[in-house]
């Protein structure tokens, strides 16, 4: 009797001995066959940093330079600055006439919190650039966000803004630029705080109404 307990037991640690170097096995086989699936530190840095670079449509403030030119365009606009205006632009012909400015600047006191979102343009020399700010507006509480798309071009003195008329291929170029889904999600952030303050703001209610309707 007791040697049949005996040899259960000695059955019972071979049995366990066995199935514990089967699943050591399993284990080897499945790291060797499978070890290139297998998501490494490495394998998933790379793959974050990958998919940063992919997803990123523009670069925000990236150049002094830019930010400089604009801040001054929309400081001349404040002013009505008509030489200055016509200095910052390819085409001066664009402010020979300054009613519309005009009209602008009586309603749009100051430009705030100037953000430049550049891409690359359709040449080496250019840049779009799509410029976000804040309107301090006569008689209106809230101050709106606004966004407007500029194409740059690099002189030897920095960069100017390409008012001129562009063949088709720049056109689309841009139009392609403006589509894709990171710079319309800038212009969706615009269009969201616009509606906000249209619904939170009569005094900017009354505004947009206003110039909506002129148009």
């Amino acid at each position: 009797m007791k040697e049949n307990k005996k040899n259960n037991k000695s059955l019972l640690v071979m049995c366990l001995i066995l199935a514990w170097l089967l699943l050591i096995l399993f284990v080897l086989v499945f790291v060797f066959y499978f070890k290139d699936f297998l998501p490494t530190k490495e394998n998933k840095e790379l793959t974050v940093v990958t998919e940063s670079e992919k997803n990123l449509e523009y670069q925000i403030n990236s150049d002094v330079r830019i930010n400089s030119l604009m801040s001054e365009y929309y400081s001349a606009l404040v002013v009505c600055d008509q030489s200055k205006l016509q200095s910052l632009v390819v085409d001066p012909s664009q402010f020979d006439n300054m009613d519309k400015y005009i009209r602008r600047a009586n309603a749009v006191k100051n430009y705030a919190n100037i953000n430049c979102y550049t891409v690359p343009g359709y040449t080496d020399d250019a840049v779009i650039v799509y410029v976000t700010c804040n309107l301090d507006i006569v008689d209106v509480e809230s101050k709106p966000l606004d966004i407007t798309q500029f194409y740059l071009k690099k002189t030897d003195n920095g960069y100017i803004i390409d008012n001129a008329n562009k063949d088709d291929a720049v056109n689309a170029y841009i139009a392609q630029r403006t589509n894709s889904p990171d710079i319309q999600e800038l212009y969706g952030d615009v269009k969201t705080n616009v509606d906000s303050c249209v619904q939170n703001d009569p005094t900017f209610a009354e505004f947009y109404n206003t110039i909506n309707s002129s148009n």
